[in-house]
């Protein structure tokens, strides 16, 4: 197992959700975590995931207390592999649909000097968590509510852009005009970190994605691990029937080999 973050602070961190989002009973967050596993399961045919994730108190809670720090053990465990070798240093992260902040706070957690974070998101709920988090973890931070990608800022050279599983929520149209805009800012010289889900029902599209971002240099591949998580979350993931004693994600990350 691989070592867990600053101790305290994750655990912190989740308590604190749970209180701005109504300090729930763990009876009425096992709902709401059920309600958003349907979002993104059940119901992905319908679109507009991460506004339907987020639609009412107990999603909210389940998203902020639960998701949100799953994904970001995800992100530092996978960071602290070593499974991608090494992104160079940033002078700014760009994390695209941003959620609570929980990717883009790992990442900058695990670089040093830690970069400020330009933090965009088309949901003001989530941008008002993102803000709490990243003052939460010490971290410079700017937020700005657009809808991607069209309110993608153009990348410039020594970003690195984030992707944290957000692809897969918008639609093929807008999947595909960011690719193009990622492309771009490869060309410009940012470096790329794309995280999705291990489901290959979540993202059909992921081969294209991979090949076409290979063809630039970037390596991708599939990251696994047994963690143990805090004990709010493991309290969560019983209630729930569910089992994160593994964590997982996809991956794609690099820079474009014409700028190395």
């Amino acid at each position: 197992m691989s070592p867990a973050p600053p101790e305290g602070l994750i655990d912190a961190w989740i308590a604190d959700a749970r209180r701005r989002n109504g300090d729930l009973a763990t009876r009425d967050l096992r709902r709401g975590i059920q309600a958003v596993s349907g979002v993104y399961v059940e119901g992905r045919q319908q679109g507009e995931l991460g506004s339907r994730a987020t639609r009412g108190p107990a999603r909210r809670a389940a998203f902020a207390s639960y998701f949100a720090p799953l994904h970001f053990l995800t992100t530092w465990h996978l960071l602290e592999s070593g499974e991608f070798g090494s992104l160079p240093d940033s002078a700014r992260i760009l994390d695209l649909g941003c959620g609570t902040g929980a990717v883009g706070a790992a990442l900058a957690l695990r670089r040093s000097p830690t970069p400020p974070i330009e933090a965009i998101d088309a949901l003001g709920w989530a941008l008002g968590e993102a803000r709490r988090t990243f003052a939460h973890f010490g971290l410079r931070a700017r937020t700005r509510r657009a809808r991607l990608p069209r309110g993608l800022p153009a990348p410039r050279a020594g970003d690195l852009i984030v992707c944290g599983w957000f692809a897969n929520e918008c639609s093929e149209e807008e999947r595909a005009q960011l690719l193009d805009a990622l492309e771009r800012g490869l060309e410009r010289g940012a470096g790329l970190l794309v995280l999705e889900p291990l489901a290959e029902r979540a993202v059909p599209w992921w081969s294209d994605w991979r090949e076409r971002l290979a063809a630039r240099g970037l390596a991708s591949g599939l990251f696994r691990q047994a963690t143990e998580l805090p004990e709010a979350l493991s309290t969560l993931d019983r209630a729930s029937g569910l089992d994160h004693s593994e964590l997982g994600v996809r991956w794609i990350a690099g820079v474009d080999a014409g700028h190395t």
